[in-house]
């Protein structure tokens, strides 16, 4: 029999930009980690930059933190320019030992609900957005893309919510303001036209350990949506 159009709840965790290294060694994605996960969040998405360049960097055991958190629909992570400037094949290998599954140019579903995982576009030959969505019809989409110059593509493609990092909101002032100038939404919550885009200021920094006019962060999104359970026959 068909199923009747249904309406699900999910609760999102989504951070970027943890930039792990020797100055950021797992403390802050730690504490995000244990928030979300009292808060009951449903999944987890990072929107790149997890590691700064070179894991054999980082001080402290990443796969031990994450281990110590469940979220019933798992954590899952798209690559950013950095994971790319250190070696793209050791970064990689780095995230899924760590106990995070990557989203290359990848659809991940989750009843009805579909989360396009987009390469980043350091890598020139990644896929478009429109081949990606080809066969996905009348179905709720979330986009995850490191860099926030692609919302452009998913405007054009009527995508719900649109998720990024990469801006890091400027990190020292008065930087914001040219982030906010380069890209259609620089950093926070904006809805344009019917799609929503949410750009994060990072949990990590780049470079140096601190910022001005600019915090580090977490972000909870609860998502209200409707999906047509698959056909079933008797």
């Amino acid at each position: 029999m068909h199923g009747k159009t249904s309406n699900s709840t999910l609760r999102l965790g989504f951070l970027s930009d943890t930039h792990l290294n020797s100055v950021f060694n797992g403390d802050s994605l730690d504490r995000a980690l244990k928030k979300m996960s009292n808060d009951k969040v449903d999944i987890v998405l990072i929107g790149g930059d997890f590691v700064d360049n070179d894991p054999r960097r980082i001080n402290g055991n990443i796969k031990e933190i994450i281990s110590k958190y469940k979220f019933p629909k798992g954590i899952y992570a798209v690559l950013g320019n950095h994971e790319y400037y250190g070696g793209v094949d050791r970064n990689i290998h780095f995230i899924q030992e760590s106990g995070i599954e990557l989203l290359r140019d990848d659809i991940l579903t989750i009843n009805g609900l579909n989360i396009i995982g987009r390469d980043d576009k350091t890598n020139g030959s990644r896929k478009d957005l429109k081949s990606l969505l080809k066969g996905i019809e009348d179905s709720p989409l979330i986009v995850l893309d490191h860099n926030p110059k692609s919302i452009k593509e998913s405007l054009e493609n009527n995508v719900g919510l649109h998720l990024s990092g990469h801006t890091h909101n400027g990190q020292l002032f008065p930087m914001n303001h040219l982030v906010n100038y380069l890209y259609l939404n620089g950093y926070g919550h904006k809805k344009i036209k019917t799609t929503h885009t949410v750009v994060s200021s990072g949990l990590g920094t780049w470079m140096i350990p601190y910022r001005i006019k600019s915090k580090s962060e977490y972000i909870i999104i609860d998502i209200d949506y409707f999906y047509k359970p698959v056909s079933k026959k008797n």
